[in-house]
């Protein structure tokens, strides 16, 4: 031991990164849900600093990991910081923590007269007691004594453990459902520039008009891909790829970019607006737009309250006076949910003026083949199929693009008389019966591999759609263990009552995963997997290709 003691003393900089490592390792450890994850790193310190005591890194290496923290949180949470001192939420927590800091100040100086406990080592333990590092900076600047590191080694093993376990006991006490927002996955969208608001624009310019969180990857013209650049002048039916984390932005970039009009001050409705997710992000960029708003439920008034007044709003059934009212409606993934499209396309053309503008964006059935089997889609789109409801309820120019939205269909219409035709069914029937087969081999695929396993212990990868649908076609759902997700919204997490872990969780015991992800995606995302070196876990990609 004295050797493993003199090395650790005279190589600090070994000592430190054996200390981070080690931290690591023990943080990952998981107890029915506990673990330390980054606070191991003090306690493995603790230990070694207790065995090695003369293995400290040299001070300027703590100022500078210090500061290097400080950085950290400053860039990671600026903004949630500063949206803190403006919303209620915000303010509610500042003044929570405000108290807590005051109060852990006022009892640490207590300490003084009542303990007879010096004032920098009672300063210390308010620093340490906080896990604050800076604070103890300041106070060995202040104070110029050593006495605060005493106090602040003595309370910070406490300062970083206590929480940490009343957490999870309040966690397991109170079982709190929180809403967690997902998981951000980049959406892509192909938009042909043909809105004459952004024609002839530099590039600089357009961006500056886009929606939050909207960016543009490249740019296609003449056939010939390049990448946008400060000196690019946009042009007719330049084809824009739009990439967004969000799918309302996306939409509404779409909205913005292509073949809407948005000038002038147009009355427009947005038909199923549910929270006003994109007339928000429309009007952010044309405030002109007399916006109106409509949904089946009183459930979205709060958010549609601060954007319109409540003569521009209605639920259940729209005013006798906004017939024939419209130039715009607009409807965004709303009418697969809808049961009766027909009668709702109908109303939506009563709507609008002579000549007014329809415009929306549905699923894709045969570009999406999971939209077939969600459960709350009660329509199922093709291109075919639109057409031929737009026509049959009042409208001409029909326009739609499978093209520009993956997995959608972006419709344009107006509104006119037009003689309606039956569209060629034999592609769709074609189409639809590929689609069937799809669902149908992947089923049997699942009950084969399953079959193949036997029985054993089971994990799936994926806690989406695809992994819910394998676990409900699993004839012994009992074997499933649990779920796999990279996404830490979803870790921590049940779904048919298995936990959802992260992948390097997964149990020593299973050695049989069924893949769970979009085929389409599915080898590649698995393809470079650190959890599963050294270990012989068999991936079954159990979800057929489509096609």
């Amino acid at each position: 031991m004295e050797e493993i003691k003199t090395l650790l003393e005279t190589q600090p900089l070994f000592a430190l990164f054996l200390t981070i490592a080690l931290g690591y390792l023990v943080g990952e450890i998981n107890i029915k849900g506990f673990s330390l994850g980054s606070g191991a790193v003090l306690f493995v310190g603790l230990a070694i600093g207790g065995f090695a005591p003369k293995a400290a890194p040299p001070a300027l290496l703590g100022t500078m990991g210090l500061l290097l923290f400080l950085y950290g949180v400053g860039i990671q949470y600026g903004a949630q910081f500063f949206r803190g001192l403006t919303s209620t939420e915000g303010l509610k927590a500042n003044l929570a923590a405000l108290l807590g800091v005051i109060g852990a100040g006022c009892i640490s100086v207590a300490l003084v007269p009542f303990a007879g406990m010096p004032v920098d080592e009672a300063l210390g333990i308010f620093a340490g007691a906080g896990t604050s590092t800076a604070t103890l900076q300041a106070i060995i600047a202040a104070m110029k004594s050593d006495g605060a590191a005493v106090g602040y080694s003595v309370a910070y093993p406490f300062g970083v453990a206590v929480p940490i376990l009343c957490i999870y006991v309040l966690n397991a006490w109170l079982k709190p459902k929180i809403e967690q927002p997902a998981g951000q996955v980049i959406e892509t969208a192909e938009v042909l520039l043909s809105n004459e608001d952004f024609l002839g624009l530099r590039f600089p310019q357009l961006v500056a008009k886009l929606p939050a969180g909207v960016a543009i990857a490249a740019v296609r013209r003449e056939h010939r891909n390049q990448l946008p650049s400060e000196q690019l002048v946009l042009k007719q039916n330049d084809v824009l790829l739009v990439t967004a984390t969000d799918k309302v932005a996306l939409a509404s970039a779409v909205a913005l970019l292509g073949k809407l009009d948005l000038s002038g001050e147009a009355c427009m409705l947005d038909y199923g607006c549910a929270k006003a997710a994109m007339p928000k992000q429309l009007l952010s960029q044309h405030p002109q737009l007399q916006m109106h708003l409509f949904d089946v439920t009183e459930t979205y008034r709060t958010h549609w309250n601060r954007l319109v007044p409540a003569a521009r709003q209605a639920t259940h059934e729209t005013p006798p006076d906004w017939l024939a009212h419209f130039d715009i409606v607009t409807s965004f993934f709303a009418l697969e949910h809808i049961p009766a499209p027909r009668v709702t396309v109908a109303h939506v053309a009563a709507l609008l003026k002579e000549g007014g503008t329809f415009y929306g964006i549905v699923p894709d059935t045969f570009g999406n083949p999971a939209d077939f089997v969600v459960i709350d889609h009660v329509n199922h789109f093709t291109v075919e199929s639109l057409t031929h409801l737009l026509a049959s309820t009042g409208f001409t120019q029909i326009d739609i693009d499978a093209q520009a939205h993956r997995g959608a269909l972006v419709f344009h219409a107006r509104k006119g008389t037009a003689p309606a035709s039956l569209p060629d069914t034999a592609q769709v029937q074609r189409r639809a019966h590929e689609l069937a087969r799809y669902w149908k081999q992947t089923d049997i695929s699942i009950l084969a591999a399953e079959e193949a396993a036997g029985d054993v212990p089971v994990a799936i990868y994926g806690s989406g759609f695809y992994g819910a649908y394998i676990a409900q076609h699993l004839h012994h759902t009992e074997r499933i263990q649990c779920f796999l997700d990279r996404n830490p919204f979803q870790q921590g997490k049940d779904l048919h009552g298995k936990p959802i872990l992260a992948p390097e969780h997964l149990p020593p015991h299973i050695h049989t995963v069924y893949v769970g992800l979009n085929p389409l995606i599915a080898k590649a995302a698995l393809s470079d997997q650190a959890w599963l070196t050294g270990r012989k876990v068999e991936l079954q990609f159990v979800v057929v290709s489509q096609g």
